[in-house]
């Protein structure tokens, strides 16, 4: 069964992205460039009222070189993957820059979605497509094509069944994989929700998984905040978040975009 998508869904989506991204947990406050790119491509849709490629790619670079979107006023975090299709945007024109080798298929496109099925969300095609399209800016092949599909299908919907690839309900945690990989981080954040029954467990279970590698906080952050909403995060966790307010207001404007 679909949930239903209202302000508070948004929110908490965008601003569980956040705080799954901090490199020192939600309790650190900060977070990295999954978050910074995800306000990129909210910025670029809230600019252009809708889906423009090359203004997209071009706040990426932004953010690289000149640390735009980022508290830090640097880029923190941001992989050679992404930096290498950003050369490739910048040498070529071409904002579809991605590399499509399949050894190149990590979770660069997966951990930045959200703002896409926000301003998106009575649109289940625009949704995905627009999810799709983003993640081709900087990871292209049709391992990461398909993880960026599944997961913008079911923040569209919140319907389970629309999340593809998930592992099987009894899977034991010494089967989790963690990396890089756009596969292991989406089935890795999805074991840690459907594993969980709050917010703040699927968070602190997904960043336990995650280790020192990938990016599973930012997508189950994402994942958690769209079933259990902004009103589902822990209070002192929101009251630390750097940005918190400059996030939440993103969020309602990209939601009052795909009103």
């Amino acid at each position: 069964m679909s949930l239903p998508f209202d302000l508070d869904t948004a929110k908490g989506m965008l601003l569980g992205l956040a705080l799954g991204d901090g490199p020192s947990g939600p309790s650190g406050g900060t977070w990295a460039d999954s978050t910074s790119m995800a306000l990129c491509l909210g910025e670029s849709l809230l600019h252009c009222k809708g889906w423009k490629a090359d203004d997209c790619a071009r706040r990426f670079v932004r953010l690289r070189d000149e640390g735009y979107m980022s508290p830090h006023k640097t880029c923190v975090g941001m992989d050679a993957t992404v930096s290498a299709a950003l050369d490739r945007f910048l040498r070529d024109g071409d904002p579809y820059a991605g590399d499509t080798n399949p050894n190149s298929a990590s979770n660069g496109g997966t951990i930045r979605l959200a703002p896409a099925v926000i301003a998106h969300h009575r649109d289940a095609m625009a949704a995905v497509d627009v999810s799709v399209l983003q993640s081709q800016i900087t990871h292209a092949t049709d391992e990461c094509d398909d993880f960026a599909f599944a997961l913008s299908a079911f923040l569209h919907s919140g319907n389970l069944s629309d999340a593809l690839h998930r592992l099987p309900a009894e899977t034991e945690r010494p089967q989790i994989e963690s990396s890089i990989s756009v596969r292991e981080s989406y089935e890795a954040a999805f074991w840690a929700f459907e594993t969980t029954d709050s917010f703040r467990d699927c968070i602190v279970l997904a960043g336990d998984l995650a280790g020192d590698t990938g990016k599973v906080g930012a997508i189950a952050g994402q994942i958690a905040g769209r079933v259990y909403g902004m009103k589902g995060i822990p209070s002192e966790w929101l009251a630390t978040l750097v940005w918190r307010e400059r996030i939440e207001a993103m969020a309602a404007n990209l939601y009052a975009l795909g009103s």
